[in-house]
């Protein structure tokens, strides 16, 4: 064979990997990829108490069945709130999981939902007189103490798990009125003794109705199998400019947090106003089963004897 001539230009089209592109996802036009994978741990902080919001909220779980979606809201209740409410109830058809729960504050419907709330707006309305009360009397002391024991300490934990299946998740009128006007409905009065607040459970981005998943205050996801329950994710909550590198950048952080470690949970705190980058809003999440063994969230021993749910 003829040698090539000594002249000849090979051009080297090798592609030096800039470090400023480390949290960069592969770009499909270039196929650079990233180099080693970053440490998430000093990029995303552990999703603690603080991150969720002082007054009444809905947080959304996202996750395949198996995935730990119910051992994590309940990590979650047992350790970062352990100290925010004092009754809790679950919704569930399958009434799986949650054993922190006593079973007569566990339903297979949401037909008493309605009653729970509207108990609680009347806990909130009761608070309210009388502090309209003390505030009349505020300077005869015998008084305000008299009044102050009519006071309701009502800070209630909702947890809606499975309800995808049942057709009662999605187009329902009264969860899209608390994902839209939630902190009017279950409104806290200004005392800090009541709280209302959601957790939704769903097995699915697209089996959550869309009210509630943009109305989230915080988002949890775990892995999803499914590419356009990813892409709605994603182009919902982490894209932060729309240039291909912005888009690229969103999925480059999904990818990082849940596919680090087996049942790892991205969490998105959307009712952050400033989300100018991802570590400050973007928290990941595992499960601490250690630490929520043998706990009674709420209850009485009456309670806890009680053997079947409703």
């Amino acid at each position: 064979h003829d040698s090539a001539p000594s002249d000849l230009v090979i051009e080297d089209k090798t592609q030096e990997v800039n470090p400023d592109t480390m949290r960069k996802y592969e770009d499909p036009a270039t196929q650079i990829k990233p180099p080693n994978p970053i440490d998430i741990n000093s990029l995303y902080p552990m999703l603690s108490q603080p991150d969720f919001p002082d007054n009444s909220f809905i947080s959304s779980i996202v996750g395949s069945r198996r995935s730990g979606k119910s051992t994590v809201c309940e990590s979650i209740l047992c350790n970062e709130l352990k100290d925010r409410f004092n009754t809790y109830f679950l919704f569930s058809p399958t009434l799986s999981g949650f054993d922190s729960i006593p079973n007569n504050h566990k339903f297979r419907d949401l037909a008493i939902l309605p009653q729970i709330i509207k108990k609680q707006q009347d806990a909130v309305k009761n608070n309210i007189e009388v502090s309209k009360l003390i505030k009349k009397n505020e300077k005869q002391q015998s008084k305000i103490k008299y009044f102050e024991k009519d006071y309701i300490d009502s800070k209630i934990c909702v947890i809606i798990d499975d309800m995808q299946g049942s057709g009662q998740l999605k187009n329902n009128k009264l969860l899209n009125k608390i994902a839209t006007n939630g902190r009017h409905i279950c409104s806290p009065d200004k005392t800090g003794r009541t709280d209302m607040s959601f957790f939704i459970l769903s097995q699915s981005v697209v089996g959550l109705d869309t009210t509630i998943r943009r109305n989230s205050d915080v988002l949890i996801s775990s892995r999803l199998s499914s590419k356009k329950d990813r892409e709605i994710l994603v182009n919902e909550n982490m894209i932060l400019n729309s240039s291909r590198g912005g888009i690229s950048d969103a999925y480059f952080n999904y990818d990082q947090i849940t596919l680090d470690r087996d049942y790892s949970f991205i969490s998105l705190l959307n009712w952050k106003s400033n989300k100018s980058d991802y570590n400050k809003y973007v928290r990941q999440y595992q499960a601490n089963t250690e630490k929520f063994q043998d706990i009674h969230l709420c209850g009485s021993d009456n309670d806890w004897s009680s053997e079947k749910p409703f």
